[in-house]
């Protein structure tokens, strides 16, 4: 097993190699600069959707880090991975397609356990999800 100071020392490593091929870009404002106005998040949704869209934000500032010296392959997947997970939330959040996105019933879904799924007004309206 190893102790504290021996993960540290590894991790300091691999910041140094990550520091290497990305730079400082963790540093950039880039989420200041798209949301000037600051952003609201009030709904499970809305907290997934915006943790997914950092996570695009990060692998194109990661690939425009690189974009001079060709780009940055492995970037660009994750981009479409994320990309594509956000657009299936996106759909998800709006209600089109099929139900509207409820976080709690996702996470049931992926762990196999069925879930009872009510629309937003049925929620309002007193219903809960069992």
């Amino acid at each position: 097993m190893k102790r504290v100071p021996e993960l540290l020392l590894g991790l300091a490593q691999v910041y140094e190699q990550r520091n290497e091929l990305y730079g400082d870009n963790y540093k950039l404002p880039i989420m200041s600069l798209l949301f000037p106005d600051g952003v609201t998040l009030r709904s499970e949704e809305d907290f997934t959707r915006y943790g997914v869209f950092v996570q695009v934000v990060s692998k194109v500032s990661r690939y425009a880090v690189q974009f001079g010296r060709g780009g940055h392959a492995d970037s660009l997947n994750d981009l479409s991975v994320y990309a594509a997970m956000l657009q299936e939330l996106d759909e998800m959040a709006s209600g089109e397609p099929g139900l509207p996105f409820d976080a709690a019933a996702e996470v049931d879904r992926i762990r196999g356990k069925t879930t009872t799924h009510y629309t937003k007004k049925e929620k309002r309206d007193g219903k809960d999800i069992g």
